[in-house]
């Protein structure tokens, strides 16, 4: 008698085995989501902004209060408790806790940068991956062809229509397409590798992944309208690098401000009361206030702070004309192979393959040599592999664009 799966295991199977073919095959927003929520550098910066924003609030606290016992002997003894706390200059306060979200602001900045920057490297190891294994099943194609004309170039010079030459000039280029073969697999293995060292996950493996798919990435025009203005008027505020040494720079004019008020006094409130001895109901109250005795110390704080802010000053202006100069010539990148990606579409590909398969029909017809054909042959398959190539770059300098202006330009 025939066993029938009871049917809620038979349908959990059947999700069983779509879950597992889509791990095997995970898009290029899997990986992604992966990575940023696993990577240790994502990680890192992320409880860096965390710690830095709990700082803030205690930056306006006051230190806490001293409670401690003191014994009064004048004849007769009493004990009193003693309740001592400290007060910096209130403007100290407020100086300090602007600058400490200053801080707070260029952590979450530098944040922001770190997940570009993971991001970029992922949307690059992916495409080189799809690359890799796009040039693999066209050299196995490729070989395919090669053979199949290595067999036709055997049965000429069998039959005599054909010369020796052929045939051995068609198993060099087998040679060849196989040797290119073994270094592509080891390059794939090596890409699986730097793909699952970003997503950091030690479930999450690439070593079974084959022929995973992309899609090319499309412009969006109005974020370019948007970082075109941005750098016509020489202001890129929205780049994440520059947004951190905007941040560092106000922590450290606050911190120059702090060092100044520094001069100006502390406050110190005493209260005691009795609570054993004589007189009963004994309280002391008092006050006192600090004294800029070693000005010098202070001094040289508030020097070292205002230096430390025109560093910072010269810092953001270094961000910004280098992330501008890079914006620039990436912007000019990424529209050149988008230009590029266009060619190969409308002209280089569909002419490579005209030419081959109207030399392949024309040796057939012992109209062309086999060195012709093996030159067309060559030919469309070095135009299939710069066209990933370019694909691979052109995404690439996508990322890297998104990357160091923060504007999402793509739909990767």
């Amino acid at each position: 008698m025939k066993k029938v799966l009871p049917l809620k295991f038979a349908a959990f199977l059947g999700l069983l085995f779509v879950f597992s073919a889509k791990a095997s095959e995970p898009s290029l927003k899997t990986v992604l989501e992966v990575a940023l929520k696993n990577n240790a550098k994502v990680r890192s910066s992320k409880a860096a902004v965390e710690s830095a924003s709990s700082m803030v609030s205690s930056s306006y606290t006051p230190d806490d209060p001293m409670v401690g016992l003191s014994r009064l002997e004048r004849g007769m003894e009493t004990t009193y408790l003693t309740i001592t706390q400290k007060f910096r200059f209130p403007a100290k306060y407020y100086v300090q806790g602007k600058s400490t979200k200053s801080m707070s602001l260029a952590k979450q900045a530098m944040h922001d940068w770190t997940v570009l920057s993971i991001r970029q490297k992922v949307i690059e190891a992916y495409y080189e991956l799809y690359r890799i294994q796009k040039s693999i099943e066209y050299s196995v194609e490729n070989l395919q062809s090669v053979k199949e004309v290595a067999r036709v170039a055997e049965k000429k010079y069998s039959s005599g229509a054909g010369i020796q030459s052929d045939s051995m000039r068609s198993h060099v280029e087998i040679t060849k397409l196989e040797i290119e073969l073994i270094n592509l697999r080891q390059e794939e293995e090596a890409a699986k590798e730097r793909l699952k060292e970003l997503v950091n996950d030690e479930s999450y493996t690439f070593s079974t992944t084959k022929n995973i798919s992309v899609k090319r990435p499309l412009l969006r025009n109005e974020n370019l309208r948007l970082l075109k203005e941005q750098l016509n008027k020489n202001e890129l505020n929205s780049s994440k690098h520059v947004l951190a040494k905007k941040h560092e720079l106000e922590a450290a004019e606050w911190k120059s401000s702090l060092a100044k008020w520094e001069f100006a006094p502390d406050i110190q409130l005493q209260y005691q009361q009795a609570i054993d001895g004589m007189p009963e109901d004994s309280r002391i109250y008092g006050i006192g206030i600090s004294v800029p005795l070693f000005f010098w110390s202070k001094s040289s704080k508030a020097s070292a702070a205002s230096k430390n802010k025109i560093s910072k000053r010269y810092e953001l202006i270094d961000a910004q004309r280098k992330t501008q100069s890079r914006v620039i010539d990436l912007l000019g990148k990424v529209e050149a192979g988008e230009k590029t990606l266009r060619i190969y579409d409308t002209s280089l590909i569909p002419q490579a393959k005209s030419t081959y398969n109207s030399s392949l029909a024309s040796y057939r017809a012992g109209k062309l040599s086999l060195t012709g054909l093996l030159d067309s042959e060559r030919s469309l398959y070095q135009v299939r592999l710069s066209f990933l190539k370019t694909l691979q770059l052109y995404a690439k300098n996508i990322s890297l664009l998104e990357r160091e202006s923060g504007i999402i330009v793509s739909d990767l």
